[in-house]
């Protein structure tokens, strides 16, 4: 049965990652200050002995977490997408109430004959500060 992988990037310093092939679930929650997606991806589908042919989906939890990791991750999901041909999916994690909603939308999407890249998707506006003038 193909997998549905979710990746929570929500929280800064840590990634959650959730896979689902409608009969159990694995969570692995992975805590740092510089947290490598690709390699803990990587690790998370070994431990879980899940292969790429049998992954349906990826899914990216976003709304949270540092600009830098959102664009990291939506990169790397875009470039499996390109690569792999394995859908991915960017949600806006506060527009739902729990995983049950966010499920059922995915169901939805992987319906839909539509596979496109995902957009990043911030928790707020960039705060870009311009750097002291050293004459100043």
């Amino acid at each position: 049965m193909e997998k549905i992988v979710y990746i929570n990037i929500t929280e800064p310093g840590k990634i959650i990652f959730l896979f689902d092939n409608g009969e159990k679930e694995i969570k692995v929650i992975k805590n740092g200050t510089r947290l490598n997606l690709l390699m803990l991806l990587e690790s998370f589908l070994k431990k879980c002995k899940i292969d790429f042919k049998n992954i349906r989906a990826f899914v990216l939890l976003e709304g949270g977490g540092s600009f830098s990791g959102v664009r990291q991750a939506a990169a790397i999901l875009n470039t499996i997408f390109l690569v792999k041909k394995i859908k991915v999916i960017g949600l806006d994690i506060r527009l739902y109430q729990n995983m049950g909603e966010i499920k059922q939308i995915v169901k939805e999407k992987l319906l839909s004959t539509k596979d496109e890249f995902i957009k990043p998707i911030y928790s707020g506006e960039p705060n870009i500060t311009k750097p002291k003038n050293k004459a100043e």
